[in-house]
């Protein structure tokens, strides 16, 4: 087996205002249709190729994939930058990808996780960058026509850009040969990207959104540090101990173990090209919404006033160091790995360098960091529930 992956720089971040949800249509309307074959022809032959094929689109990137057979990969390369190099948008797939995609919009934002999780990023970023989902806006995608596609495709994938990874039975040397020819004279006219104002959200700002349903759902957070940020390693073993350890971490010790106050809840940190952001999530019944949140912000002053732990210094480095290696627990995922090393620059050597700046982390850098980055008390707050029963 041989896993591909075309990563093209970029994503959702870039999509103009107005437009939310132009970057990831376009890469959906790739593979439907080319100056060569029809929607119906390209589905056939990749059903024939018998591989695995998705596209995928985040805030930082598009990234196209296949796992084919060893005998199949000339076939699939010659594919995949056929839908790079000569897509034809036709209008009839263009429209039904375009209601396809008003509906998972209207579904994602009918459970009340996606409509928080809208809120928090817009309270976050704005309309702009990071501020929507990579589907982008219900009105901003009804909006959009068959020429905005071509616009973007035109302004934003050329093959300067455009990143290759192949994992698995293969030959280096041939299939750059190979992909050499392919890409022959293919540069593209593409912009610079985008460079976008997003200012930071007003101080400590509520987002209360009423819904009649048993239980809020609460996400709370704030900004954080980009991808590149030196910081991050040390942010991870904070974020372990806090949130996102699982039975392990204070958060779900506090309002699960001891108040029985939630099923689940955690933090994470989202570190992408050009910021991030930490968030803690958790659903709980209306009436504990209040003091469920207020406990989650007292233990997020508390790993910022006294430094954790030996034991959980050591249980945080251990699981992240020991974890990573299911990264790369088979060709794809190894695949997609190796592309988002290179996106963010991080090389080849990344998992040596990652178990070293984990294990180099102490009780007092962890105590640094979550001085210097986490201000819960100018945390954005959204609460999806009902509102006369939360009692905020």
């Amino acid at each position: 087996m041989v896993a591909l992956r075309v990563l093209i720089p970029g994503g959702s971040w870039e999509d103009p205002p107005g437009k939310e949800g132009i970057a990831h249509l376009t890469a959906q309307l790739l593979p439907e249709g080319t100056g060569r074959r029809s929607a119906p022809d390209i589905h056939e032959l990749v059903d024939n190729l018998g591989g695995r094929f998705f596209v995928e689109t985040n805030g930082d990137y598009t990234m196209l994939g296949f796992s084919v057979l060893r005998g199949d990969l000339a076939r699939a390369l010659e594919l995949m930058v056929e839908f790079l190099r000569e897509p034809a948008f036709p209008e009839r797939e263009f429209q039904s990808r375009r209601q396809r995609l008003l509906g998972e919009i209207a579904s994602w934002e009918d459970r009340p996780g996606g409509l928080a999780h809208r809120a928090f990023l817009r309270a976050l970023w704005g309309a702009a960058g990071y501020g929507h989902e990579p589907r982008g806006l219900k009105e901003a995608v009804e909006s959009l026509r068959q020429e905005d596609v071509w616009e973007h495709y035109r302004s934003r994938i050329e093959g300067r850009r455009v990143l290759f990874v192949a994992v698995g039975d293969v030959a280096p040397e041939p299939l750059q040969e190979k992909l050499s020819g392919l890409m022959q004279g293919w540069e593209g006219g593409g912009e610079p990207g985008r460079t976008l104002s997003c200012p930071h959200p007003a101080e400590g700002s509520r987002i209360l959104v009423h819904k009649d349903l048993p239980q809020a759902t609460v996400l709370l957070g704030q900004r954080c540090v980009p991808r590149d940020h030196p910081d991050l390693y040390a942010l991870w073993v904070m974020n372990h101990v806090l949130g996102g350890g699982g039975f392990a971490s204070r958060l779900m010790e506090e309002i699960r173990s001891r108040r029985g106050m939630a099923y689940s809840v955690s933090s994470s940190l989202d570190a992408r090209m050009r910021g991030g952001w930490f968030r803690v999530g958790f659903q709980t019944q209306n009436r504990n919404a209040r003091q469920a949140l207020e406990i989650a912000l007292e233990q997020a002053e508390r790993i910022r006033r006294q430094p954790i732990c030996a034991r959980e210094l050591e249980e945080a480095k251990g699981f992240l160091v020991g974890s990573f290696p299911m990264r790369l627990d088979s060709f794809s995922s190894t695949a997609t790995s190796l592309a988002l090393w290179e996106l963010y620059g991080l090389g080849l050597d990344y998992p040596q360098r990652f178990a070293q700046r984990v294990w180099g982390v102490s009780e007092e850098e962890v105590l640094r960091v979550a001085q210097e980055h986490l201000e819960p008390k100018n945390w954005v707050q959204v609460l999806v529930g009902r509102q006369d029963a939360m009692g905020i």
